[in-house]
């Protein structure tokens, strides 16, 4: 199968995952008490959250199947990955497979954002955590993100590093939500 999948095929592969996954969704960047009921008031999206988090899930087996040759990942997910909070809110359902299918790349553009970002900023993907327990916030997805990332001794150094980061961002956090 590998042997008919030719650059051209690729190239589209890449320019459909990014037009996708770049996409904001409409309904996490609402606040949270506006989400609930966003599409009964006509809030939708372009693609479905199925979709998205399928097509972000083909990166892991793209990544795989060409370990060797990361380029087309490593592109894919530091597009998709750069941004704004609103951006970081709306890949929180599938930021563990970005995270997985290009680490290093996911690592740098998270903490890109850590730097470019104030505290109160970085405390609206806290406050999207919050009672969303049914598909996690974008602080919750992007902590077991971390997580899954710090298994690997490779990027361990990077991911102690955001954390500590991140303490300004916890000791703001209501305890309802730590």
């Amino acid at each position: 199968l590998i042997e008919n999948i030719t650059p051209e095929f690729m190239k589209n592969y890449q320019d459909i995952c990014i037009e996708i996954l770049s996409l904001n969704d409409n309904i996490k960047i609402l606040p949270e008490s506006h989400q609930l009921l966003a599409q009964m008031k006509g809030t939708v999206n372009v693609f479905s959250p199925l979709l998205r988090k399928s097509m972000a899930d083909s990166l892991i087996h793209l990544s795989m199947l060409y370990k060797d040759n990361p380029a087309v990942a490593d592109e894919i997910v530091g597009k998709v990955c750069k941004g704004s909070i609103e951006r970081w809110k709306s890949i929180a359902p599938f930021v563990m497979e970005l995270a997985e299918a290009s680490p290093s790349v996911f690592l740098d553009k998270f903490e890109e954002l850590l730097n470019t970002s104030t505290i109160e900023e970085l405390q609206l993907l806290v406050n999207a955590s919050k009672g969303s327990m049914e598909n996690f916030g974008a602080y919750t997805s992007i902590l077991f993100a971390l997580e899954l990332l710090s298994w690997e001794e490779k990027h361990l150094e990077k991911v102690t590093n955001i954390l500590f980061k991140l303490i300004p961002v916890w000791n703001n956090i209501p305890n309802n939500v730590a």
